[in-house]
């Protein structure tokens, strides 16, 4: 009796974790850098109907980008696909008077490196910035 009442409680908080991860969807902790120390953020990646990765970048407590780098304007997100030496700018990280933002996008790469940096401008082709936040995703 009580090894079927532990089976049953194992598969209700297995049914409860897949649905509070948005059945496919994977969060990781963005790692930060003592340059933002107070910043914090998250990468949720999930598969979409193509093979591709829907992500979104989500921050809190983001300093504004030009405390971070003079004359910067923005912040960038970038994608280093694995095995690559160069990063791919994927857009603009938006972040508000509440210091929040987030940033979603949708790549092609099943196992890549996050990375989000103050620029001055959003069309940069190569990181200038200092790396805020850095996350290797890994897609299975």
């Amino acid at each position: 009796m009580i090894r079927i009442a532990i089976t049953f409680f194992t598969l209700v908080l297995m049914a409860t974790s897949a649905l509070l991860t948005g059945c496919g969807s994977t969060e990781q902790k963005l790692q930060g850098s003592n340059i933002t120390p107070a910043a914090q953020g998250t990468v949720v990646t999930k598969v979409d109907d193509n093979n591709n990765t829907n992500m979104e970048v989500t921050v809190k407590h983001l300093a504004p980008a030009q405390r971070v780098l003079t004359g910067a304007t923005n912040y960038v997100v970038w994608v280093q696909p694995e095995g690559s030496a160069f990063f791919q700018n994927v857009g603009a990280l938006q972040v508000d008077k509440n210091l929040d933002g987030s940033h979603k996008t949708t790549v092609p790469y099943k196992n890549f490196k996050v990375m989000v940096t103050p620029e001055m401008s959003t069309m940069t082709q190569t990181p200038v910035g200092p790396a805020v936040f850095e996350q290797a995703v890994m897609r299975q």
